[in-house]
């Protein structure tokens, strides 16, 4: 994808580089429902690599949501079990940056979940992608 933007502020490090692997999620209200569409659903990684999600609304979806979490079960296999994004304004790229993965070279599966907030912090929409560490 030739429009993602990663600052070095964002990188764990200094001259620490690693692999992001782009999840593209469709944030989408439809019939009155809000959808969180992961794109893939499911992504397999290398210990050491991270994921950059991006986030694209959908059929009104930026007024309904005000903040967004991605929340890994405890131990997470990342720095932050819980990463959580406020929305930007109007045309400015909405990503979160998960930093290198950690799982001590063993094969690990698991569910993350992606949750959306609207300004009253009441739950307005949820997905489950998958993640494969190797």
């Amino acid at each position: 994808m030739a429009d993602r933007i990663v600052n070095p502020s964002e990188l764990t490090g200094v001259g620490v580089t690693f692999r992001n692997h782009p999840v593209r999620v469709e944030i989408e209200y439809s019939a009155g429902r809000m959808l969180v569409l992961p794109s893939p659903d499911e992504l397999t990684i290398k210990d050491g690599e991270g994921i950059e999600w991006d986030f694209r609304y959908l059929g009104g979806a930026d007024v309904m949501v005000d903040e967004i979490v991605v929340e890994f079960s405890k131990p997470a296999p990342f720095a932050k079990a819980s990463m959580r994004m406020k929305k930007p304004g109007f045309g400015r790229p909405h990503r979160i940056l998960s930093g290198p993965a950690s799982v001590g070279g063993k094969t690990t599966r698991l569910s993350y979940t992606i949750r959306c907030y609207n300004s009253f912090k009441t739950e307005v929409a949820m997905g489950k992608p998958r993640l494969v560490i190797e």
